[in-house]
């Protein structure tokens, strides 16, 4: 072969060689099966970092059921979708409490329980009920808690509530606590809640399904004699 057919041929060579590469590109096909290997545990790491960090937002779901029933969800929302005051981790992510239609209060927001989010919420005017069933304290730890107005069906509005989220014993368990709310005196389990239409309804922890969620409802008249 001739000096300038060698070239030629050395010339073709490098010519199909690039563009095999830069079809290959083009379909996104891995050229290295130990750098697909890499850069898949990579991802695979980071994103446990982010979930570590909780900087995703979670659907975090709260609600209330009738006492009779124990399992019926008694619809209610929020007066103010953002929440009228709310307090969250340092780094965790933040969107809002939001009504559904069927009858669940959607809390969207991280989930990294902290102290000062606990004795925040401690703080707040009001006795403390848990959703769960005799919890043996207060919380130490929440993720988040939120502030907001509670209209509940056919039943009234407890204004100034404040549900928080924690975690204990595998479970995401919630706690309320409002100014307008406390423990009856006489019957210590009783947890009475004013209303704004002048009437009151008693809470209790849920023994049933989804307990670490949801909370029964006893509805009273206010006493003649009440103020």
């Amino acid at each position: 072969m001739s000096a300038f057919g060698l070239v030629g041929f050395v010339i073709g060579f490098v010519a199909l060689s690039l563009l095999t590469f830069v079809f290959l590109l083009n379909e996104g096909i891995s050229l290295s099966s130990s750098s697909s290997s890499s850069s898949s545990s990579s991802s695979s790491s980071s994103v446990a970092v982010i979930n570590r960090d909780d900087k995703v937002l979670r659907d975090n779901y709260v609600w209330f059921v009738d006492f009779d029933s124990g399992s019926k969800i008694v619809k209610a929302k929020s007066l103010s979708s953002a929440g009228s005051g709310y307090m969250i981790s340092d780094g965790a992510s933040w969107s809002g409490i939001y009504d559904r239609t069927d009858g669940k209060l959607l809390v969207r927001a991280g989930r990294s329980g902290t102290q000062a989010v606990a004795n925040a919420f401690m703080e707040l005017e009001g006795d403390t009920l848990s959703f769960f069933p005799n919890p043996d304290s207060p919380p130490k730890t929440l993720n988040f808690y939120v502030i907001s107005d509670l209209q509940i069906e056919s039943i009234g509005t407890i204004k100034d509530a404040a549900l928080g989220q924690g975690f204990r014993n595998g479970n995401n368990i919630w706690w309320i606590k409002s100014p307008n709310c406390g423990f009856n005196e006489e019957h210590p389990p009783e947890y009475i809640c004013n209303l704004t239409n002048g009437k009151y309804c008693v809470l209790e922890s849920n023994w049933g399904r989804d307990v670490q969620c949801s909370i029964r409802i006893k509805r009273f008249e206010m006493p003649d004699d009440a103020n």
